[in-house]
């Protein structure tokens, strides 16, 4: 018996691109509008777009099985991710991807559930899929590093968050002056240091440089955070697992160095007024050993 029925449906045309049945199902994950630009992947049969843009959902109450009408729109701007990018084209991971380097990172969307009464959930219990407070969406992200098929990212947002928070690393204006799609947004940007995870290369896309998402952009990804900005940004990864801050750490290596030369310094000054006082000792006929005793006698007293 079918208890829930999901269609998918054509905004431009009105056509039903296709339907999924749910027999003896009481919770079905669909997409979940947030504000945002929410993108459905979905290989529809006679269409070669995959990916559509969610413009609304419209539930059908009281229908028996209850029916979910998903009204989607062609989001024709296809990017070639970094995985095409080495694989077709040929170009050598190391040339483009290293530590400091701007990516946009897919991260998917969270979904919602939608019961067989028609209303609409939250999805805390499917553990196989994007929960809420995990990172979602398509956003900028730092490369920190670079493995056997993923990259280490921490990615970015621009909301505003504890000012003395030190895993939260600000990006400067002038970093992402090339980059007009973020630059001329009129929000400021962080890296959130304490949420770095590994993503897949498929996951990967150039930064649009455009004053829109999906133009002009550059796939030998040159756009990369500044030198200063790196340190700080490690610094708060170091934060975020509870690692102690590697610049105090090397003021320390530098003051205790410091401190040895001098012990050194202060060692040698007192073998050479040592070999005086052994001159002096035979010179005048007293034992050195003695006098020093005598003296620490008179100070005690």
């Amino acid at each position: 018996m079918t208890t829930i029925s999901v269609e998918y449906v054509d905004m431009s045309s009105g056509d039903i691109l296709g339907r999924e049945d749910y027999s003896e199902i009481l919770g079905v994950t669909i997409p979940h509008i947030t504000g945002k630009v929410t993108i459905c992947c979905k290989a529809f049969s006679g269409q070669q777009t995959t990916r559509w843009q969610v413009m609304s959902i419209e539930p059908c109450v009281g229908a028996s099985p209850t029916v979910v009408r998903i009204i989607l729109q062609r989001h024709n701007a296809a990017v070639r991710n970094l995985a095409e990018t080495v694989a077709k084209v040929g170009v050598k991971l190391k040339e483009l991807m290293h530590p400091g380097k701007l990516v946009e990172v897919e991260y998917g969307h969270i979904p919602q559930v939608v019961g067989v009464d028609g209303l609409f959930a939250g999805n805390t219990s499917f553990f196989d899929m994007h929960l809420r407070g995990e990172m979602h969406k398509r956003r900028l992200a730092v490369v920190l590093s670079i493995g056997n098929g993923t990259l280490q990212v921490a990615p970015v947002t621009s909301k505003a968050g504890y000012p003395a928070d030190p895993t939260r690393v600000p990006i400067s204006r002038d970093t992402l002056a090339s980059l007009p799609f973020y630059a001329n947004s009129g929000l400021e940007s962080w890296v959130l240091c304490g949420m770095v995870t590994s993503v897949a290369f498929a996951r990967v896309l150039p930064p649009s440089y455009a004053g829109h998402r999906g133009e002009s952009r550059d796939h030998s990804y040159p756009a990369r955070v500044s030198s200063a900005e790196r340190r700080e940004i490690m610094l708060g990864v170091s934060h975020s697992v509870g690692m102690r801050p590697e610049k105090p750490h090397r003021g320390e290596v530098k003051r205790e160095k410091k401190l040895e030369g001098k012990i050194a310094a202060l060692e040698r000054e007192l073998e050479l007024v040592r070999e005086v006082a052994r001159g002096w000792e035979e010179a005048v006929k007293l034992s050195l050993d003695q006098e020093v005793e005598e003296l620490r006698k008179l100070n005690a007293e």
